[in-house]
């Protein structure tokens, strides 16, 4: 084959990029914009200091939309454990004033996890269900600048590192019997065999993925092509409509009421 048919060959499927590219297979498709004015809008939501009954209904609301979105990527158990939790601290809130005494401040906890478990799930799914390339291309679409789509672009990638990380420590420790029920019983050496291997790890880590995202053309001063596709569908207004119902509740009764 000849190096223009391989041009022309590599042109086409920059030009026409194919819709399962986006995301993972089977799974509900949202623009990464999208799920960043959700964020915002849950946001504004959860951490208002209204206490009325509408406010815990719209938090509430505000919870079942992020349940929704992890079910429609496949994780059920997110979706469950999330819901649970954010019940739990729901029940306290409401009834920690039955409460005699100093039991009496269980409910500053349930407020601290009704009004952060929506906003730690929804950062969550949008790490978790966002490619690098979805996200560059939504952010160059709104023409920011390089010195805000570089460093997210290599937080985006690398969050869920810390994790992977994280799980290959445990298990190279666990295989070599380091732990409280093994060899060390130090609560220090655990903690000396856990984070100082997962910190050198991090740093490597972080400028490899500096390098790679230069790699790519994010530092170049022309304009790259995208094979990822963005843009707004049926699902974005779904879901932007769904979030501004809580917004609209919750500025309607008062945002300190």
């Amino acid at each position: 084959m000849s190096l223009a048919s391989v041009s022309a060959l590599s042109t086409t499927a920059v030009s026409t990029p194919a819709p399962w590219l986006n995301g993972r297979s089977g799974r509900a498709w949202l623009d990464p914009r999208t799920k960043a004015f959700a964020l915002i809008a849950i946001n504004v939501v959860t951490l208002s200091t209204n206490g009325s009954a509408t406010a815990w209904t719209a938090r509430s609301f505000a919870m079942g939309i992020v349940a929704v979105l992890w079910l429609s990527v496949g994780r059920v158990r997110t979706a469950l454990t999330t819901s649970l939790a954010f019940a739990v601290g729901l029940v306290l809130v409401q009834y920690a004033r039955l409460l005699p005494g100093q039991l009496a401040l269980i409910g500053g906890i349930g407020t601290l996890v009704v009004q952060f478990i929506p906003l730690v799930a929804m950062a969550s799914y949008l790490v978790y269900s966002t490619q690098v390339s979805e996200a560059v291309a939504a952010m160059e679409r709104m023409r920011l600048p390089r010195a805000v789509v570089i460093p997210f672009t290599v937080v985006l990638r690398f969050l869920p590192t810390i994790a992977q990380e994280h799980r290959s420590i445990s298990d190279a420790m666990r295989m070599r019997g380091i732990g409280f029920g093994g060899r060390v019983r130090s609560p220090l050496a655990m903690l000396e065999y856990r984070v100082v291997p997962l910190l050198v790890s991090l740093v490597r880590i972080g400028d490899e993925l500096t390098v790679s995202a230069l790699t790519r053309g994010l530092g170049g001063s022309r304009t790259r092509t995208h094979v990822s596709r963005t843009g707004f569908g049926w699902r974005d207004a779904l879901l932007a409509v769904a979030v501004l119902i809580p917004v609209v509740a919750l500025l309607g009764g008062g945002w300190r009421a």
